[in-house]
């Protein structure tokens, strides 16, 4: 059954929202994704906070330098084995987004998980969905894709982080069967 929610004028319904693994022509939209719904950059505006706000840029800033400074880049960060990134698409649109990392190949990480027997962890991250398109089920859809592939790997935790004025997504994280371990 599709969920439908309002946003604005427009109803959105799930089951027209297409989930994949993200492509080079995903990447402009994941950028614009990334920069309009980071947390701190949203709370801060919300909040009228300008120094949570100021480092929210700053950490957009940094990601656009590093991960989302080309699509070679990004695609670099989720070139290990068991790492990946999907996307949310509505009509030709990046509508969410989340990443699964596992860690690189010859990292220390890498090397215990393998010597353990496989994958321990994977860390979830650029989880993100549109505002026009929250309140449906796709936020959930997408933890629930990257648990999936998490036990499919033998993964025995998924972790994230996120920043503790982020009460909303702190509260979404905990509904999808997540606990809190530690704040920052």
């Amino acid at each position: 059954a599709a969920a439908a929610g309002v946003a604005g004028t427009a109803v959105v319904v799930a089951a027209e929202v297409e989930m994949r693994e993200a492509e080079e022509r995903d990447f402009e939209g994941l950028v614009e994704l990334f920069e309009a719904h980071e947390c701190l950059c949203v709370l801060g505006k919300e909040e009228g906070d300008s120094q949570l706000e100021r480092i929210g840029r700053s950490y957009v800033e940094g990601v656009k330098q590093g991960e989302f400074s080309s699509w070679e880049a990004c695609r670099r960060i989720y070139a290990s084995k068991g790492s990946k990134l999907w996307v949310l698409e509505r009509h030709g649109q990046v509508v969410g987004s989340v990443g699964a990392l596992c860690p690189p190949a010859g990292s220390e990480d890498e090397e215990r998980q393998r010597m353990r027997g496989g994958v321990e962890s994977i860390e979830l991250v650029r989880m993100y969905v549109h505002a026009s398109c929250r309140r449906v089920g796709l936020g959930a859809r997408l933890v629930r894709t990257l648990v999936d592939h998490a036990c499919t790997l033998g993964a025995r935790n998924v972790m994230l982080t996120t920043p503790c004025v982020n009460k909303g997504g702190i509260d979404f994280y905990q509904r999808q069967g997540f606990d809190t371990n530690e704040v920052f």
